[in-house]
């Protein structure tokens, strides 16, 4: 049916004579020799460029007099205006909302109704033979603020053999007592106890280390850094005397302990993709650095093999726990993915 306002009947083949890029500009020669401007914004799945056939779906009037194409696609099939289509699918992304939002708050309630009727991380790790430091990290909680146990945390310096130190960042400390707290995917041996954001003050709970009698170092997790680990000191122990000894505006480096060689390599390991003799440390690193779904779902599942071998209970609750973290992940991104 013809336009009032054209000579001609709608959708007719053009051809574009003129395109300004900078200006996002042309016209278009109707096969009855008529010219009509557009912009970019009329052009609907097509890239305009001269000699281009298009058609012309829909018009309206031109400031300057005459007529532009609204709509101009590579078809002539009827189709809004990217500009209308934009607002139809911003309304519907609005109406869907409310909706996905509730789904969202489902899954989040689920993960945590899930992960909260098993053993929490402190009490899994204390089971597995880190009884002594989490009780240690548990009376330093009791004893002293959340907010000035913050101050004197983030005025000790981490150490890194690479780059010297740097100040442990968690100026705003959570205790961290929960698997909701693990941070996806990081070393299944480690058990944070205090976080902010994606950083984290934990116990590296190796049972390699744990039975050749070494203690369960702190070590500070950033996680825009790499390496991602530095060594803080070398117990829970240690780690409460160097707190005290901030409080009472001493020293602290003296009390950091030793960082004890089967430390150091299993930290290595994971930081590297060097192979070692606990050959699961490499499987660890591809967590770390794959950047692939597919790839560190697979090496978790290797892991956790292994480590039910073993019997090795802490790192086996963690992998549990952040594979499962990543299957509800997975689900509230599908969700959110429906509002695109």
């Amino acid at each position: 049916m013809a336009n009032p306002q054209t000579t001609f009947e709608l959708p007719v083949r053009g051809t574009i004579t003129s395109w300004l890029p900078d200006d996002s500009i042309g016209r278009i020669r109707l096969a009855s020799g008529e010219e009509i401007r557009f912009g970019h914004s009329a052009c609907v799945g097509l890239r305009p460029s001269v000699g281009v056939e298009v058609w012309v779906v829909e018009v309206a009037p031109h400031p300057l007099g005459g007529l532009r194409a609204k709509v101009l696609n590579a078809t002539g099939a009827a189709t809004p205006d990217r500009a209308t289509a934009a607002l139809e699918a911003h309304e519907k992304r609005e109406s869907l909302r409310p909706v996905v939002e509730a789904e969202v708050d489902a899954i989040r309630k689920e993960c945590e109704l899930t992960l909260a009727a098993k053993p929490g991380p402190w009490a899994v790790a204390a089971s597995a033979g880190a009884s002594e430091a989490m009780a240690v990290i548990e009376a330093l909680r009791q004893r002293m603020p959340r907010d000035e146990i913050a101050a004197l945390v983030a005025s000790i310096p981490a150490v890194d053999r690479a780059d010297g130190s740097s100040d442990l960042r968690l100026y705003d400390l959570e205790w961290a007592d929960a698997w909701t707290h693990l941070e996806l995917w990081t070393d299944p041996c480690f058990v944070p106890f205090a976080t902010e954001g994606g950083n984290h003050l934990g116990l590296f709970a190796h049972p390699v280390a744990l039975d050749k009698g070494v203690p369960a170092p702190v070590l500070f997790r950033f996680h825009e850094h790499d390496p991602i680990f530095a060594w803080v000191a070398e117990s829970a122990e240690h780690f409460v005397r160097m707190i005290d000894a901030a409080a009472r505006g001493d020293d602290v480096e003296s009390l950091r302990g030793t960082c004890h060689d089967v430390v150091a390599s299993l930290v290595d390991a994971t930081l590297r993709e060097e192979a070692f003799e606990d050959v699961e440390r490499k499987d660890v690193h591809a967590l770390f650095w794959s950047g692939a779904r597919v790839l560190e779902s697979a090496a978790a599942e290797r892991l956790l093999a292994r480590y039910r071998d073993r019997g090795w209970a802490f790192p086996r609750a963690s992998l549990e726990a952040q594979i499962a973290l990543t299957g509800w992940q997975d689900r509230i991104d599908a969700a959110w993915a429906k509002l695109r």
